[in-house]
C-alpha cells in the first residue's frame, strides 16, 4: 500500500519540475537577452540568481505571511522544504540534493 500512495504524488512532483525548468528557461532567456544586449556577466549572474530565488521563495513566502493552517503548516515544512545544505559543505550543483 505503501508503493500506491507514494505514486499518488507523482503527478504534483512532475508538476513541480515542470514549474521549475519553466523558470528556468524563462530567466535563461532573458539572461542571454541581457548578455547580448551588454550588460557584464557578473551582473546577468547576480540577476538570473535573484530572480530565481525570488521565484522559487515566493509561494512559500507568501503562506508564511498568511494566517491559519496554511501557514502553521508551511512553518512545520520550512525546514524541510529548504534545509540549510550551504553550511553542510555539499554540493549545490548536485540537482538531486
Amino acid at each position: 500500500m505503501q508503493w500506491m500512495s507514494s505514486r499518488a504524488v507523482v503527478p504534483a512532483i512532475r508538476s513541480l519540475h515542470q514549474r521549475g525548468e519553466a523558470l528556468k528557461a524563462a530567466e535563461l532567456e532573458r539572461a542571454r537577452r541581457l548578455l547580448a544586449g551588454g550588460q557584464s556577466p557578473e551582473q546577468v549572474l547576480e540577476a538570473l540568481a535573484h530572480a530565481l530565488t525570488s521565484k522559487f521563495l515566493h509561494g512559500p513566502t507568501r503562506l508564511l505571511h498568511g494566517h491559519g493552517d496554511d501557514r502553521d503548516r508551511m512553518l512545520h515544512l520550512v525546514d524541510h522544504l529548504l534545509p540549510d545544505r550551504a553550511s553542510a559543505g555539499s554540493d549545490s550543483t548536485d540537482p538531486q540534493h
